[in-house]
């Protein structure tokens, strides 16, 4: 059984904050459209969900989880764009991602 001093002392050492490399290294842009592609795609579609069931549970949606579905939909477009113009030139693609997660 821990102690409530004990308790008091692990919560007190807790990390506040915790980065962990998602993706790095270099890819064809054929890869490297299947990974973004896919990140994007999973936050849009958490986010559409979300969206509905706030329809659902409350009769509306919230302003700014459309707003954010509308500026990942931006960015998904410009990402293909972007990685079509490598595949086009025939070049590889370095992705670099890290999640940041902190305690708030």
């Amino acid at each position: 059984m821990i102690s409530n001093n004990e308790k008091q002392a692990q919560v007190a050492s807790m990390k506040t904050d915790q980065s962990f490399k998602l993706i790095k290294g270099e890819f064809t842009a054929e890869e490297a459209a299947e990974i973004v592609y896919e990140l994007f795609n999973k936050k849009i579609n958490f986010h559409e969900t979300k969206s509905l069931s706030q329809f659902l549970t409350q009769g509306q949606k919230k302003p700014e989880t459309l707003e954010r579905i509308q500026e990942l939909k931006k960015q998904l477009n410009e990402a293909k764009i972007f990685i079509e113009q490598a595949k086009r030139e025939n070049k590889s693609l370095r992705l670099d991602s890290t999640i940041l997660i902190e305690v708030i």
